[in-house]
């Protein structure tokens, strides 16, 4: 078990105020002020700095946190490991298009073939999943967004692509380029989220941006986004597999665009160096022979 001191670090990190920290943590200020400095005192280091009221890491504090959080993570598996709980549950995390577009013809699979195990699926943007992974909330997320590779364990779990869409037989469909495409009203998802990264990103190589658009509409939802290309509101920039019931049903179609052709990866991401992670990584090997199968 870890120290108490640790999480009351952890919390004074994340609070950078001392009053906050003892009343979340049920304790006297004095008694916060006196934890921090024995961790100081322990292990040589000056861990925050003031910065008006707010009390802020150092850089070496900062590289003490990430390590600590680490430490809290595989304490978490370890109990989980020892205690073998007699309902096993697997928490996973995946960002919208692959929730809505993979994961309704997935997880049938994942609970057949699991029998006897609970999922949870949390459905995020890419920095949220990113965020919950690292907390130890989550085991695993299928993710398609750009990350940090080397803050991560990851394997390619598809290649997808990415698209212009627009109502089927809208005028939309004529265009040729991606800059004849900002005359037309844009629906896009929140920012934060991968498909939005990536064509921000892709739109960047091009001098052109979201706000070039004669309308831009953020929308958080792609069932809602998906409603509006049907209405002929605006296109929209998203995975082919997203949106394939529509393109199905003839009630959208692809803009063929000759200078946009996008193939992007769906990614499975872990903490890299835990307990867990090795087991982890099984799953994502029958994950991908299940995605070769419903492709």
């Amino acid at each position: 078990m870890l120290e108490q001191k640790l999480y009351t670090f952890m919390k004074l990190a994340e609070c950078e105020n001392t009053t906050q920290t003892a009343l979340e943590l049920h304790m006297t200020q004095p008694a916060v002020s006196q934890q921090l400095k024995a961790l100081e005192t322990e292990y040589n280091i000056e861990l925050f700095s003031r910065e008006g009221r707010r009390i802020i890491l150092t850089e070496a504090g900062k590289e003490f946190y990430n390590m600590v959080k680490k430490m809290i993570i595989m304490e978490q598996q370890f109990v989980e490991i020892i205690k073998k709980p007699k309902k096993k549950t697997i928490r996973f995390g995946a960002t919208l298009s692959i929730s809505e577009g993979i994961m309704p013809y997935l997880l049938p699979k994942m609970i057949d073939y699991w029998k006897g195990v609970s999922f949870e699926l949390t459905t995020q943007n890419t920095y949220k999943l990113l965020q919950e992974l690292e907390k130890g909330n989550i085991d695993f997320a299928l993710i398609e967004g750009n990350f940090n590779h080397k803050k991560y364990r990851y394997a390619s779990l598809m290649k997808a692509k990415f698209s212009g869409f627009c109502k089927k037989g809208s005028q939309y469909r004529n265009f040729k380029k991606l800059e004849e495409c900002i005359s037309a009203p844009l629906i896009l998802r929140e920012k934060g989220s991968g498909t939005r990264v990536i064509f921000e990103s892709e739109c960047q190589t091009y001098n052109l941006s979201s706000d070039d658009f004669v309308f831009c509409h953020e929308v958080d939802s792609v069932p809602v986004i998906l409603n509006l290309v049907k209405n002929n509101a605006g296109i929209t920039f998203a995975y082919n597999c997203a949106l394939q019931e529509a393109l199905k049903n003839n009630e959208i179609e692809e803009i063929a665009l000759e200078d946009f052709s996008l193939e992007r990866d769906f990614s499975f991401v872990a903490l890299p160096n835990m307990l867990k992670t090795d087991d982890i990584f099984e799953i994502y090997d029958i994950l991908k022979q299940m995605i070769k199968e419903i492709r």
